[in-house]
């Protein structure tokens, strides 16, 4: 009797950690509001913060004080895209320019969209509570007013066109602008590279770097962005 009642008592407790070992993390989810609030589908803009700017260093560096990433994804975050981009500067009297340093202005165009096979994930790191992936990511720069012009295609498929923003929780006390009650999105050294199947010109530096830091927002009601997201897991 006492072996039978061991070899139960050890059936089970293989059993309960074979459980655990195939237990699986809680999948990501994204809410309206809070950590509590109901779940989140569809489009959503990730806007450069008030008062900051996206930067894109190459050769130069542009400084864009007024840049969104539009796009769409499931409550989940598993299937998302990219489909439309503004980057300019308030201060443009070129469409869609931004300035320049050490001088002149550029422009910036987004190539291939939709950005197709973006995701969203919560995934506690470095401070952040989750990551947008992008990829697919393809921008042409054309930098004027310095002497000549200088014209550069970057991204593409695979990792030379992939970029990462980092997110953190409108609660997160290490959000970038503890200011802006906001879930926000963070690019620090998103790196694409130069795309050499495209006609870049002769001195185009072989990577733009991008930084900056957003607010992102879910669709209130039809094109307005106001929603306050929340994303766990």
């Amino acid at each position: 009797m006492r072996n039978r009642t061991m070899i139960a008592v050890l059936g089970a407790a293989l059993l309960l950690c074979a459980g655990v070992a195939h237990a699986r993390p809680a999948g990501t989810a994204l809410h309206k509001d809070t950590a509590t609030g109901a779940a989140y589908a569809g489009k959503f803009e990730v806007d450069v913060i008030k008062g900051s700017a996206l930067t894109l260093a190459g050769k130069t560096t542009a400084s864009c004080n007024d840049a969104s990433f539009d796009g769409t994804s499931t409550a989940d975050g598993a299937t998302a895209s990219i489909v439309d981009t503004l980057i300019e500067d308030t201060s443009d009297t070129v469409e869609e320019s931004c300035p320049t340093s050490p001088a002149g202005r550029t422009i910036v165009w987004d190539l291939g969209l939709p950005w197709a096979g973006a995701s969203i994930v919560y995934a506690k790191a470095g401070g952040a509570d989750g990551v947008l992936n992008a990829s697919g990511v393809q921008l042409r720069t054309t930098t004027s007013g310095t002497g000549s012009t200088l014209s550069c295609y970057y991204g593409g498929a695979g990792d030379k066109g992939r970029i990462v923003f980092a997110l953190y929780n409108r609660d997160n006390a290490t959000r970038p602008v503890t200011a802006t009650d906001d879930l926000q999105a963070q690019l620090k050294n998103a790196v694409l590279t130069l795309d050499a199947a495209r006609p870049s010109d002769t001195g185009c530096a072989p990577t733009l770097s991008l930084n900056g830091n957003f607010a992102v927002h879910g669709e209130a009601t039809a094109d307005v962005f106001t929603q306050k997201l929340y994303i766990t897991g």
